[in-house]
């Protein structure tokens, strides 16, 4: 089943436009609990969302996040959703700035085995731009050293060639052919099939995940 866990505010908008895209088994949609007359606004935007859902026979339900440990609280709620789904999207348009830096906060806690089913996807508001990436991916992009951030970076203007990149980014050629291994062994680069000369590109998913 396709779980989509959503930030949500006091606009139901974004939300209900994903849901339009693609169909989904189960919603929940993540809100911040601040004061009782801004929750209200919050429940009302959550009423157009069940409705959808009801027409649709999804399940749906809103979750209350606390505002003293909203970190702690939506790691629960992962964590409870990867029990039910085979894959989650974790949506993050809409909703207090607090609310989805704590999702992606809490994504980045997942154990890699769970954050491999996990995709992280964020939409402009106001202007059309969109990011989607795997967990797995993310997670890798942040773990990198300086050696491996500066192959990347050379990846990002075309494909590397392990031979050229002791001259390139000022590394011994062992530490160059190392290096490239453990990025292929991570999914980050991607050998060039029958290539004359050995050469590595970025993988499609660590691309998305660098450019909006």
């Amino acid at each position: 089943m396709k779980c989509l866990v959503a930030t949500l505010g006091f606009d139901a908008d974004f939300v209900l436009r994903r849901l339009m895209k693609e169909e989904q088994g189960r919603l929940v949609c993540l809100a911040l609990h601040v004061e009782e007359q801004a929750w209200s606004r919050v429940e009302r935007a959550f009423a157009l969302v069940k409705y959808y859902c009801e027409t649709r026979r999804m399940e749906c339900e809103l979750q209350k996040i606390g505002k003293e440990n909203v970190l702690g609280e939506v790691l629960e709620v992962l964590e409870r959703e990867l029990k039910r789904c085979d894959v989650l999207t974790l949506y993050l348009t809409g909703g207090p700035r607090l609310l989805v830096a704590s999702a992606i906060f809490s994504s980045l806690l997942l154990p890699p085995w769970e954050g491999e089913r996990v995709t992280l996807e964020v939409e402009g508001e106001g202007f059309e731009a969109r990011l989607e990436v795997s967990m797995k991916a993310f997670s890798a992009l942040l773990s990198m050293d300086e050696i491996e951030k500066a192959i990347v970076a050379e990846a990002l203007k075309g494909p590397v060639r392990p031979s050229e990149l002791p001259k390139r980014i000022k590394i011994a050629k062992s530490t160059a052919y190392r290096k490239v291994k453990e990025l292929e062994k991570m999914r980050v680069l991607v050998k060039r099939d029958g290539a004359a000369v050995e050469e590595y590109f970025l993988s499609e998913d660590l691309r998305r995940a660098i450019r909006v």
